[in-house]
This record gives C-alpha cells, structure tokens and sequence, in this order.
C-alpha cells in the first residue's frame, strides 16, 4: 500500500528538463538503481552526474534554459527559433508571456518549435518546476493536476531520534543535525484522480485507488518517481521527507508529541475508515507548515536507501500503529 508525494527543488528547470528526456527515452536509465541517488555525500561513479544532489546520466543533463516546446501562443524564452503557429517565441504549452529574440509562425493552430529558452509547462508531459518560494507553507498550484506545492525553507534540523521520544528504533540512532535547501513538497499523498492523469499520457502505470480524492496505492518505486517526473519534480530524500513532517523543529509527530488517535491520522489507532481516506481528512494531523497526512494512509516512497536491497519508505499506513508514524520512523520497501 506504498505510493508518495513529489518534491521539487525550488529553482531553475535543469533537472526537469534532464529527466524528462529520460522518460521519454523509454524509462530504461531510470531502472538503473543510480538513477536518483543521494549524491550529497558520495560520488555518483560511472556514466552518472550529480545534478542537485541526486544522480543522473550524464549524457542527459541539459544546461538550463535549453529544450523543446511546442504549444500555442506566445512564451517567455531568449534566443532563434522557428515554428508553425500563432504568436512568437518558443515555448511549451498555452499561454502569454515576453520573450527576446526571432521567431517565426504560419497560420493558426498548433506548432512546435525549438531552440534555447524556457517556455510554459504543458499538460503533456514533464512541467517545470515552481520558482522558490518567500516563506514557509508558501502554495503554489500544479497546473495539469491542480495539486498543492507547499514551500519548505531551507535550514537545519535534528534528524533521527528525537530526545524526548522513548519508542526510537535503532536505525534511528543516533540523530543528528542535518542541513536542508529549500524545496517544494506535494500538500497531499498523490491521487488516484491526479494519477490517472498520468496513465492517460502514457507516463505511469499500475496503481490502485479507492476513489478520485483517494490516494493512489500498491505502485512500486519507478512508476512513483515517474510520476514526480510527469509533474516536473521528484521523489523527495529520506532527510527532507523528515524534515517537511517535522516542519524544521523537534517533533515526534507531524503534529508535535501527543499520540495518534482517531482525529489526527488514518492508522490502527481508533479512526472510522478501514482503508483508505480522502487526502486531506484529518486536518488535526496537520504540519505547522501545511502538508496533509505526513503521517497514516499509505507509506510514502522516497528517494533513499535503506539498505543496498530496499528503498527507505515513511509515514505508516491505515493499518500501522502509533509507534509506526513517528516522523522519525524509518522502514524500506522492495522498489
């Protein structure tokens, strides 16, 4: 019953761009158990690059500001261009915006063109993500989906086993101070409906769903972190899932230190559903920044290692127990 939110690093399109060509390749690097490794502390090695602290080919990695598009109107971009449409600029997607440069169109209608530039997200396809946000719990809205970035400011916290928290397994220990860039994490757990979304273009498969606000379950590892990609992120690191359920302070909870009861999380702990809830259903388990049931429902995927067979998963699920969603709470799942 695994499946995640998405993170999104709070600036430009370098690793968007990069990935998107991934999958559209066929998803085959994507498979390779480098593709997307935490590279902060150690080298990527072979034909990988360390691009925004996670590994990725390297004969992938686009020097921002560089891509296709195609789309209709006009789009922000600096540079030549020629394309078959209606307005100037190059870009990706509807919309209006300013742009330096030449360009040529024909006609009205659809048309593509290329060169360099950064054009509007599109609804097919890798977006672009959001620029950073000011102050935390910042929202932003994803505009294929309709889903809810939240800002996570950058800083330092205590990751790992809280002091005041007597149920630490040992993976949790020792803890430690952890410094996090600022990033944007999905409000909610993703979807069946947003996820469907993704099916339909051709970028997801499997998954299961007990209804549109419901979220999507039983996807392993590569359809999750395709998904992140479809919407211009990725699967969040085992530190900033941490660190967004913690809101940056001293937290056993999302919450803060009281225990799960029924009002706070969809767990074994006395709630009224049996599976699945909507997401968004316990508003009490709220974290101070925003993000929505960070701790029940389903596990979430990250980005991490648990070990060299399993990838590290958070959260617990409908059927865990209280001591299973502590923020701190580690687990690994089979990818």
């Amino acid at each position: 019953m695994t499946f995640a939110r998405c993170a999104a690093a709070g600036r430009g399109a370098a690793w968007a761009l990069a990935v998107l060509v991934v999958v559209a390749s066929g998803c085959a690097l994507w498979e390779r158990p480098e593709f997307g490794r935490d590279c902060t502390s150690s080298a990527c090695g072979g034909d990988f690059a360390c691009v925004e602290g996670r590994c990725v080919p390297a004969s992938l990695i686009v020097a921002e500001g560089e891509g296709e598009g195609e789309g209709e109107g006009e789009a922000e971009g600096e540079g030549e261009g020629e394309g078959e449409g209606e307005g100037e600029g190059e870009g990706e997607g509807e919309g209006e915006g300013e742009g330096e440069g030449e360009g040529e169109g024909e006609g009205e209608g659809e048309g593509e063109g290329e060169g360099e530039g950064e054009g509007e997200g599109r609804c097919e396809g890798a977006h672009a993500a959001p620029a950073p946000g000011s102050v935390a719990g910042e929202q932003r809205t994803e505009p294929c989906t309709g889903a809810i970035w939240v800002w996570m400011p950058s800083g330092s916290f205590h990751y790992g086993c809280e002091p005041q928290d007597t149920q630490c397994q040992d993976d949790e220990r020792p803890g430690r101070t952890e410094h996090v860039a600022g990033f944007w994490m999905m409000q909610t757990e993703v979807t069946w409906g947003a996820y469907e979304q993704c099916k339909a273009a051709g970028n997801c498969l499997n998954g299961s769903g007990a209804g549109a606000n419901h979220p999507v379950h039983s996807v392993d590892w590569n359809d999750a972190g395709s998904y992140c990609v479809w919407v211009g992120g990725r699967l969040p690191t085992a530190v900033e899932w941490e660190y967004a359920a913690k809101s940056g302070a001293s937290r056993i909870y999302p919450w803060g230190d009281a225990s799960p009861d029924g009002t706070r999380a969809n767990c074994n702990c006395g709630d009224i559903y049996s599976r699945t809830a909507p997401v968004g259903s316990f508003p009490a388990g709220d974290t101070p920044w925003g993000l929505k049931d960070m701790a029940g429902n389903v596990w979430e995927w990250t980005g991490s290692n648990y070990d060299q067979d399993y990838i590290e998963i958070r959260g617990g699920g409908w059927g865990s127990y209280p001591p299973d969603l502590r923020a701190g709470r580690r687990n690994g799942g089979a990818p």
